[in-house]
């Protein structure tokens, strides 16, 4: 065996030893362990269900299960219960899926930095975003890895009210999120801020006519709400002149706006980069807004905790974000 090989081993009893000692699992023997359980028991709470895990992984469905029952036996809990959506897991895996995350990225930091070449490389970034800032990034970024980096993969999560916390657990590896209430001890780059404009459909009666404040809110609208809320930042900059608006249909991303205008009179507020995207393809007009936007609402960053400050597959991520987004 070769020194390298004994390190690389030694590094994975040292990383078992610290999973073992802070999820408390009774494992009766060390040498026992197998690391493809943790790995396995990640993609089914990444992916949501066997089938996916089993296509991540490339195993079969039975081989995922087996595994899940394997470690279903070493922990003395089911981990897993299906439900209508696919695996829910419970309260114990949700105990334990942040400190082995966190163990299985350092393993990946541990075998794959030192030589870490992106052209090679078939490391899976996990980034929970809201669509306000993923909408317009995500195709350049697509773009991008597809020409430099063709094995990595990314792994989208939908913001919720805990996302910065999915950083502390290290379920994800970046944040896209608004900047305003992110956490102090987060580290975070900067992306561009984001400008919005109006999107209707050709012909509109408002394609043509000025875009007031009184026209604007003279045609109903669709916002992007994800609990059907229908009041957006335009209320509130509306409110203050004493004006209001008619929503006649809320939707939950900013992508399903413009197919909905293009067959309505609706008007919607957009970022400009999802503009540009879906105009040329629906033959939509885009409109200066007819109100000014506050300065700070709309900036974007990028997050991540410390401890992957230093890793080079996570700071070559970061450079490439920052070259295709940032500010």
């Amino acid at each position: 065996m070769g020194r390298v090989d004994a390190l690389k081993i030694s590094g994975i009893q040292i990383l078992l030893k610290y999973i073992i000692n802070i999820c408390d699992i009774d494992f009766m023997n060390l040498n026992t362990i197998d690391l493809n359980l943790l790995k396995v028991f990640d993609a089914v709470l990444s992916e949501g269900t066997v089938t996916r895990a089993a296509d991540r992984l490339g195993l079969t469905q039975p081989a995922v299960s087996n595994a899940i029952s394997r470690l279903r036996a070493h922990v003395g809990d089911d981990l897993f219960v299906r439900s209508a959506s696919g695996m829910k897991p419970t309260r114990r895996a949700e105990e334990l899926s942040g400190p082995i995350r966190q163990s299985l990225s350092m393993l990946e930091d541990a075998l794959e930095n030192a030589d870490f070449d992106p052209a090679t490389s078939k490391r899976t970034f996990r980034i929970v975003a809201v669509d306000l800032g993923a909408s317009g990034l995500l195709p350049r970024l697509a773009a991008y890895l597809s020409e430099n980096a063709p094995h990595v993969n990314i792994r989208m999560h939908q913001a919720r009210g805990d996302s910065p916390s999915m950083l502390d657990r290290q379920k994800v590896d970046f944040a896209l999120l608004p900047l305003a209430g992110l956490p102090a001890h987060l580290q975070r780059m900067e992306l561009e801020p984001i400008k919005f404009v109006i999107l209707m459909r050709d012909g509109h009666p408002l394609a043509e006519a000025p875009l007031t404040l009184e026209a604007f809110t003279s045609f109903p609208h669709t916002t992007v709400s994800l609990t059907g809320d229908d009041r957006s930042f335009v209320d509130e900059i509306l409110a203050r002149r004493g004006l209001t608006r008619r929503v006649a249909m809320t939707i939950t991303n900013f992508a399903m706006g413009p197919a909905i205008v293009a067959a309505s009179d609706l008007l919607i507020t957009v970022p400009q980069r999802i503009a540009e995207i879906y105009a040329p393809k629906l033959n939509l007009i885009v409109r200066e807004p007819p109100f000014r936007q506050p300065k700070d609402m709309f900036q974007s960053v990028m997050a991540w905790h410390p401890q992957f400050a230093a890793s080079p597959a996570h700071d070559w991520f970061r450079r490439v974000v920052w070259d295709i987004g940032g500010v």
